[in-house]
């Protein structure tokens, strides 16, 4: 009987022992060591967004640069993911678009980053003037020509600010043949004449409202000054680029030589004064036609594109110089020499998006000067 009874204990006690070491080696109590969660929390520091500036201006251009670094200080930007606002892009460079305060946040795969605060204040109006520009692409032996010349005419004489350069070209025995016209045309797709690019950029379907178009809601981003002398047969002088604003954008500068007031007949289709299809614009051709703003030179290295502006030099308020030197004399495509009458003559400058990055193409600004004279920041 005691012997019984003391089997029972033993037994009860060896039980409860192996018990107490089950759960200590394999479990969260008990006498035994604590295994670590499967899924440990991340600190909220393990990498590190940095802001190129803590203000930014609405304006389409000033923007902000996002960095991310580690705990080590190494960039990792190329390899991170940003949140503007909690919505995921991979730009590293943000242009705000409305005036408010933006949160920003990246990570890297799991690893979360800081939150920081973006002030983005109105950029108010801009000092300079918006102008347009108009490329007239275009000959003396075009007998559509006169239609799109007309219509700029009429355009032009209402808004001074839309400034055109008449680039003859595409064959035929035009005096005023530009040397370059047949590579612009074959670098620009223009395969018919006549045929327009507004502001560098699309072909104008010669509708005055998409000039209009170009004037409203407009926020340029730059001014534009020209300054030239002559000597001789010398024309030397200097554009300047000044800015309202920093940008990251690419931007080029283009300057051309032109000579306004040729005259010189003009193959004309709307010759007919009973037509009720089209307008009449004289006999065929018109004897007397004057050709504005004719493109005689031009004074960039790279004609198709414009020279380019350093990124460092488009800081708001900085004012950049491009100098340039054109001839009194030349020769056309035909090998036509000709002399321009300097009086009549004038440079015509503007800065052109070099990337459409940002959905930007075409011209920032334009300006134009007569030969000889100053023209101030406007």
């Amino acid at each position: 009987m005691k012997r019984t009874l003391f089997s029972s204990m033993f037994a009860c006690c060896l039980v409860a022992m192996l018990l107490s070491c089950s759960k200590g080696s394999g479990g969260s109590s008990g006498g035994g060591e604590v295994d670590p969660p499967v899924n440990p929390p991340v600190a909220k520091d393990s990498i590190y967004v940095t802001l190129s500036k803590d203000i930014v201006e609405k304006n389409g251009f000033d923007f902000v640069a996002i960095r991310i670094k580690d705990k080590a200080g190494k960039d990792i930007t190329s390899v991170a993911r940003f949140y503007i606002d909690g919505i995921s892009t991979v730009d590293s460079i943000f242009i705000p678009t409305t005036v408010k305060d933006v949160k920003i946040t990246a990570k890297r795969g799991d690893l979360p980053s800081n939150e920081v605060t973006l002030r983005v204040k109105d950029g108010g109006t801009s000092p300079y003037t918006q102008k347009v520009l108009v490329e007239d692409y275009t000959g003396t032996w075009c007998q559509y020509c006169p239609r799109a010349a007309r219509i700029l005419e009429a355009y032009i004489a209402k808004k001074p600010n839309c400034i055109t350069v008449g680039i003859h070209g595409g064959g035929g025995s035009d005096p005023f043949y530009f040397t370059h016209a047949d590579n612009l045309c074959n670098a620009y797709g223009i395969n018919s004449f006549p045929w327009a690019l507004v502001n560098h950029g699309s072909k104008w379907n010669e509708e005055t409202s998409v000039l209009d178009a170009q004037f409203t809601n407009k926020w340029p981003p730059l001014g534009i000054a020209i300054q030239s002398t002559v000597s001789g047969t010398a024309i030397t002088g200097k554009v300047k680029v000044k800015y309202a604003t920093a940008s990251n954008i690419p931007m080029k500068v283009m300057i051309m030589l032109v000579e306004d007031g040729l005259v010189y007949p003009q193959v004309n289709a709307y010759n007919n004064p009973n037509s009720t299809t089209n307008p009449y614009y004289g006999p065929n051709p018109i004897p007397d036609f004057v050709h504005a703003n004719v493109l005689r030179q031009i004074g960039v290295a790279d004609i198709y594109n414009g020279d380019a502006i350093p990124l460092d030099a488009q800081v708001k308020n900085n004012e950049w110089t491009k100098d340039f030197t054109f001839s009194t004399t030349g020769k056309t495509a035909t090998n036509n020499a000709y002399n321009i009458n300097v009086a009549k003559s004038r440079i015509v400058a503007y800065v052109i998006y070099g990337s459409n990055q940002f959905n930007l193409i075409g011209t920032a600004n334009v300006q134009i000067a007569n030969v000889g004279e100053t023209k101030n920041y406007d």
